[in-house]
């Protein structure tokens, strides 16, 4: 009788996570949804259990603590909390295969898009996933309304806002096209989800990303 004996590598895989830390992204447009920052905080840390349940290593990128299959949801809540976390994602570890990038993308498409490139190059892969407020992909604003910059006492009065909104639609689908651009021409995977949505379906999402992407989990 013959037998076969089969030998398979496991090799843990490594993701690190990044949230965009600037003031434009911890806002809301009504006090009963959580802030873009907070929705996303819900989003990985479940995404980053379900990674490190698999085996795998999970750590923010940037963070003090190195990624681990161990305390995952205490070590990403610390390392979230970190002052002066960096504007821009930092330079990810060397042993990270995968990425998972979370802003608004609202700002800083140039830094961005170095980054990214610069990632892909070394032959990691990720995904962009921009969480947005219902307010500002539906522009609800009608008559005069004061905008003022969150983090900032900058403001300005507009009247007629309903006139505003097919320049503000064009404007806001052409930054959402060139983050979705971005991650295509790097083959990394791009989703949106907004505040206040069903969580589970964009969490599906971004996994099937994470998947195709070379990450599976």
């Amino acid at each position: 009788e013959l037998y076969i004996r089969e030998h398979e590598l496991q090799t843990a895989r490594q993701m690190e996570i990044w949230l965009d830390p600037s003031a434009g992204f911890d806002w809301t447009g009504s006090d009963d949804r959580l802030t873009k920052a907070d929705e996303a905080r819900v989003m990985l840390l479940g995404l980053a259990k379900r990674f490190a349940d698999e085996g795998d290593r999970v750590g923010v990128l940037g963070g003090a603590k190195a990624p681990s299959a161990n305390r995952v949801l205490e070590n990403t809540l610390d390392d979230f909390e970190l002052p002066n976390r960096a504007a821009h994602p930092p330079v990810p570890r060397r042993e990270s295969s995968l990425l998972l990038i979370v802003s608004d993308f609202y700002t800083g498409l140039d830094e961005m898009s170095r980054f990214a490139h610069s990632a892909a190059a070394n032959g990691q892969m990720g995904v962009l996933l921009q969480i947005c407020d219902p307010v500002e992909v539906e522009f609800p604003f009608t008559g005069r309304v004061r905008f003022t910059r969150p983090g900032s006492t900058l403001s300005r009065i507009f009247g007629r806002t309903e006139g505003l909104k097919e320049a503000y639609d064009k404007r806001f689908k052409a930054r959402q096209d060139a983050v979705r651009d971005l991650a295509a021409r790097i083959g990394w995977g791009f989703e949106a989800h907004m505040t206040g949505a069903e969580r589970r379906p964009s969490a599906y999402r971004v996994m099937q990303s994470l998947i195709t992407s070379g990450g599976a989990v």
